[in-house]
């Protein structure tokens, strides 16, 4: 589901979310199936709620770009 035309535009609102949440995204990169995000982690977040509130905004955010049926797999690594 992440291909060429939504990539550009999901990698820069991922970014947006992480500097909004004070953790910068260092590297984004990926394949049409899942991601790889370098974040310098801000410490006064659990590493939970920050992937709560960056897959939560970006699921809603593809949704509005008509990828209703996308959806990130549950936990991450």
């Amino acid at each position: 589901m992440i291909h060429g035309g939504i990539e550009t535009k999901l990698y820069a609102y991922l970014g947006g979310i992480a500097r909004d949440l004070n953790a910068p995204l260092l590297a984004i990169n990926g394949m049409p199936d899942h991601l790889h995000l370098l974040i310098r982690v801000n410490k006064n977040r659990a590493d939970t709620e920050f992937m709560k509130q960056l897959k939560g905004s970006s699921s809603k955010w593809m949704s509005e770009q008509g990828k209703s049926d996308f959806q990130w797999q549950k936990g991450y690594g």
